[in-house]
């Protein structure tokens, strides 16, 4: 009964490790994508002029940025960033750096707004991975 927990134990903790690791490559996969699109993308200045609102699971409302920006050959754009915020990450009226594909303007980044989702991915996948392989470590060297 002892192996078989010990077994139990050293694969649960191995397929937590692994989840950390797949979080820290999603993650810097995500980010590495994101600068890839920035250093090929035109940088404008937009103004936040509204915000979409929606609420979580727990009741709470969260904020969607809507930016303004006009294209370099003067095409005006309104973008509702996918990323909500409690509280609003910006303010009406505050200026914001944006990233625009020139074949598709709708194709749209905010400066720094995603850096923070990025880190918190990482952060917890590798808190998950050293943990799960942690655990494996010791229970295969202490024979527990």
């Amino acid at each position: 009964m002892r192996a078989l927990r010990r077994t139990t134990s050293i694969i649960g903790s191995t397929i937590f490790a692994i989840i950390g690791i797949g979080m820290v490559i999603v993650a810097i996969v995500l980010a590495i994508n994101e600068q890839k699109f920035i250093s090929t993308a035109t940088h404008v200045s937009g103004t936040v002029t509204d915000f979409v609102t929606g609420t979580d699971s727990k009741g709470n409302t969260n904020y969607k940025p809507v930016v303004e920006f006009t294209t370099l050959d003067g095409q005006a754009y309104k973008y509702t960033s996918n990323i909500s915020n409690n509280p609003p990450a910006y303010q009406v009226g505050q200026k914001v750096d944006i990233y625009y594909d020139p074949a598709n303007p709708e194709n749209v980044v905010i400066a720094g707004q995603s850096g923070t989702i990025y880190l918190i991915i990482g952060g917890m996948g590798a808190v998950f991975a050293l943990i799960g392989a942690g655990t494996v470590f010791w229970r295969i060297v202490s024979g527990r």
